[in-house]
């Protein structure tokens, strides 16, 4: 089962932060619900063991995660490759950014992803819409992360 997805978030924070945020694997994993460990390999893999879920399935994913296409400040690409008891996914995402007036960053993605197996089983439908749901949960999370906590002391 293949499914496309993109948006646009305007995250009230410098450019330079949401890069920063954007190529920190722990500050990513913090927005993604149900990534459970995130082991860097170098500075562009990583392995990263996450529990996803659809319906009454839950499976734990073993993902391999490679950057590229990294042009910083600008943007980078991602490919995820994972497998879980049954299950296989693939995933290719893409993130731009650009400064917008008043020290906000306009953030870009896209994302492209085709699972197969147990979880793409229980019907297409009912997987595309949470996932479609989970990935615009991750990047509205992201960027509310990136912005600075006000400070009222």
């Amino acid at each position: 089962m293949r499914l496309e997805t993109s948006g646009v978030q305007e995250i009230d924070a410098p450019t330079a932060v949401v890069w920063s945020n954007l190529t920190d694997p722990a500050f990513v994993a913090a927005a993604a619900a149900g990534v459970e460990s995130v082991e860097p390999v170098d500075a562009e893999h990583f392995r990263v063991v996450a529990l996803l879920g659809v319906g009454s399935i839950s499976l734990r994913f073993t993902l391999h995660v490679q950057l590229h296409d990294v042009d910083p400040l600008v943007g980078l690409r991602m490919s995820v490759q994972g497998a879980a008891p049954g299950s296989a996914m693939r995933v290719e995402a893409g993130a731009t950014l650009a400064p917008l007036e008043g020290g906000a960053t306009r953030l870009a993605w896209t994302v492209t992803s085709d699972v197969h197996g147990t979880i793409a089983g229980i019907g297409a439908r009912m997987l595309q819409g949470t996932m479609r749901r989970k990935i615009e949960a991750f990047w509205t999370q992201f960027a509310e992360n990136c912005v600075p906590a006000t400070r009222t002391d």
